[in-house]
């Protein structure tokens, strides 16, 4: 395209919304051999025209070609005269700006509510149906999606006013609805349970603070999608750079990703571990527990030839299952913020607001997405392991933790023995894996806490073990898990996010991290934390003793560190990397990796499924296996060109475009290109499928 054309007298100017963007705009240039009079927008009004006296019939011709397609939602016409708008008119709607408003949201709100909640809860609504009016008027092909979102929300609301005293609502939190259908009559009793008591006002804080960050989500939603909406002049944007048209399509992109990502996870086998062998089976081989004897012992290829695990994985392809997505499955919503970055929360999803201009880049690539939705993947998969972080304010969950703690005591009693425990399923194994790592931390350290030295030389020359299988209290245990449960869970979802984003693809998956950790100052100021997550996956798939694993990892990491320095500005932190490799008299970070890869190793070996397939979603644009085995690009698609068939899966293409990053070696080109190219990869992820 070559440069913006002067709006000289009579030029008309068309927006429209097109909802499949990509590759509609190629066909549309080459069919109608227009040059410079058709552009791109980060907004839902997609596709301008820009229509010099001459030429005339663009518009229509475009408008009529789109129709054909069932590919048009609106469009809006300005002509320009003396340098001002004339006049605007809507040549093509399927929109009723009067009449096109969502079902209101009905629920009833407890007068034992405070005025402060009450008032929040009034937000809520206001901005819940506004937010819905828009999506069904603007973005029809999300709003059962977003219904749904909103929906999952309520409960928030209902359990308030449970929480508040109002006994004509039935709680949905399990544990407060134990407590509510313990009382067979309706009776003040329950206000005075002490279990109640004692959790009331922790999930009164929790619950306010969730639906707060709700209606957050909800106004950034609806201000940065529907802005740049018709008409134009009344719905400006939040983002200056993108007032007038907004960043509708940019939140498509997300919302994609999300879409294509969560229906998928929830087809896996993982979020309801008791339904599948894992809750079901028993071990059967001593030798799976090897890192409880000794983490010296631990032989990940043990665990790769178990049966068990083999069936379940093999059961895992979501092309194989009969199930479907639930009638309240709901996707989160999605936007950008320049405060919260990269964050994921109960009901949204946000991307830094950096990427709308460097979507394409290494440091900000609209991939690291992916992270976040992953996050929640990994919450449901601990739900079953550790129990939601909010039981752990109950009692209920110390009894829970000393029903575990007994059978971990009963499993290394029975390993002294050189026996193999009772009853012990595989989801009781991965448990204790987990309170394995959580317990090893005062010795061996782990992702975010050094380790004792001293600890560990007096574990070496206790011969009668009573120091290696002392465990700690419930309520010590409790403390424990609730400091390491970050660390667990970022072990998780970088070994997911590698197998399943990056297709395992080491040396990307480590340029793309450090080129995002590289901005990130929180880095910096615990750096051995991340190198250690870097060591992890670099480890997964090398075989040996844990010290023959940690020292290829070690030097396949300082392969490609050269490299992920070159590509990044921050030269004096790749040189501490450097150092903290090197230095063979670190101790600290070996018996911190020892730890910490038992957990990857079980990760990696149990809960990741084969996905692949799915998300390669048999896309026409994909390049044969052998035509890609050197450079690494996946798709036949060149950058900023709208030409191949529709692109069904948004996180390969998301792949094959950080691959393409990583093999510039030049990438000097100026931030005109560079915004243009981001804009163009946004708008290609954005086309619903």
């Amino acid at each position: 395209m070559s440069a913006r054309p002067e709006l000289e007298d009579g030029t008309l100017i068309t927006f429209l919304m097109v909802p499949k963007i990509f590759p509609i705009l190629e066909e549309l240039v080459s069919s109608l051999q227009l040059d410079n009079e058709i552009w791109f927008s980060l907004g839902l009004a997609n596709v301008v025209i820009i229509e010099r006296p001459a030429k005339r019939e663009v518009s229509k011709q475009i408008i009529e070609k789109l129709k054909q397609e069932a590919n048009i939602t609106a469009s809006e016409t300005w002509r320009i005269k003396d340098n001002k708008i004339l006049k605007h008119k809507f040549p093509y709607s399927q929109l009723d700006h009067h009449t096109s408003v969502a079902d209101q949201i009905s629920i009833t709100v407890s007068d034992k509510l405070p005025l402060h909640l009450k008032f929040t809860v009034s937000e809520f609504i206001l901005s819940a149906n506004k937010f819905l009016s828009a999506s069904k008027k603007f973005t029809p092909r999300y709003y059962e999606k977003h219904c749904k979102t909103v929906d999952a929300s309520l409960a928030l609301i209902n359990d308030l006013s449970f929480l508040y005293g109002d006994l004509d609502f039935v709680p949905e939190n399990f544990h407060l609805k134990s407590i509510y259908d313990s009382y067979n009559e309706k009776s003040d009793d329950v206000l005075r349970d002490n279990t109640f008591l004692k959790i009331r006002e922790e999930l009164i804080n929790d619950y306010n603070g969730r639906l707060i960050q709700f209606n957050s989500a909800l106004s950034y939603v609806y201000s940065q999608t529907y802005s740049g909406t018709f008409p134009l002049f009344d719905h400006f944007g939040i983002i200056q750079r993108h007032s007038l048209l907004g960043v509708g399509s940019a939140i498509s992109s997300l919302t994609e990703l999300l879409v294509q990502l969560e229906s998928a996870f929830y087809f896996l086998p993982f979020e309801s571990i008791d339904d599948c062998l894992y809750g079901s089976s028993m071990l059967s081989d001593l030798n799976i527990l090897n890192s409880f004897m000794s983490l010296s012992g631990h032989d990940v290829e043990i665990w790769k030839k178990d049966s068990v695990r083999n069936s379940v994985l093999k059961e895992s392809n979501p092309l194989r299952t009969l199930k479907s997505l639930p009638s309240d499955f709901f996707i989160r919503l999605a936007f950008f913020s320049g405060r919260l970055g990269f964050r994921e929360y109960d009901f949204s999803a946000t991307a830094a607001l950096q990427v709308l201009v460097e979507a394409n880049s290494l440091q900000w690539n609209v991939i690291n997405y992916t992270h976040e939705i992953i996050h929640n993947h990994v919450r449901l998969i601990l739900n079953n392991l550790l129990l939601p972080l909010h039981n752990s304010k109950n009692g209920d969950y110390e009894k829970w933790l000393e029903q575990y703690l007994q059978k971990l005591a009963d499993v290394f009693q029975s390993i002294n023995k050189r026996g193999l425990p009772s009853n012990t399923t595989y989801k009781d194994f991965f448990i204790f894996v987990l309170f394995r790592y959580c317990v090893n931390h005062s010795y061996y350290g782990s992702l975010s806490y050094p380790s004792n030295q001293k600890e560990i030389n007096e574990l070496k020359t206790d011969t009668s073990r009573k120091k290696k299988y002392n465990l700690p209290s419930a309520p010590q245990l409790k403390e424990i898990i609730l400091n390491h449960y970050k660390d667990i869970t970022e072990i998780f979802v970088h070994v997911i996010d590698y197998s399943y984003i990056y297709s395992r693809q080491v040396e990307v998956y480590l340029q793309s991290i450090w080129a995002s950790w590289s901005t990130v100052t929180t880095v910096a100021t615990d750096l051995r934390q991340y190198i250690l997550r870097t060591l992890i996956i670099t480890a997964l798939n090398e075989t040996g003793t844990l010290p023959e694993r940690f020292n290829k990892a070690r030097k396949k990491f300082l392969l490609v560190l050269d490299k992920i320095a070159d590509q990044n500005q921050n030269a004096y932190l790749f040189k501490r990397i450097r150092e903290a490799l090197e230095d063979d008299k670190d101790e600290d970070l070996k018996t911190r990796f020892y730890n910490c890869i038992v957990v990857g190793d079980m990760v990696y070996n149990f809960f990741v499924g084969e996905l692949e397939l799915y998300l390669d979603n048999s896309d026409k644009n994909r390049l044969p296996k052998g035509d890609y085995s050197k450079s690494g690009v996946l798709y036949d698609i060149e950058r900023n060109s709208f030409q191949g068939n529709e692109i069904k899966s948004k996180v390969r293409f998301a792949l094959d475009q950080l691959i393409r990053e990583t093999n510039d070696s030049t990438r000097l080109f100026g931030d005109s290109k560079k915004e243009r190219t981001s804009a163009w990869l946004l708008i290609s992820l954005s086309s619903s499928s």
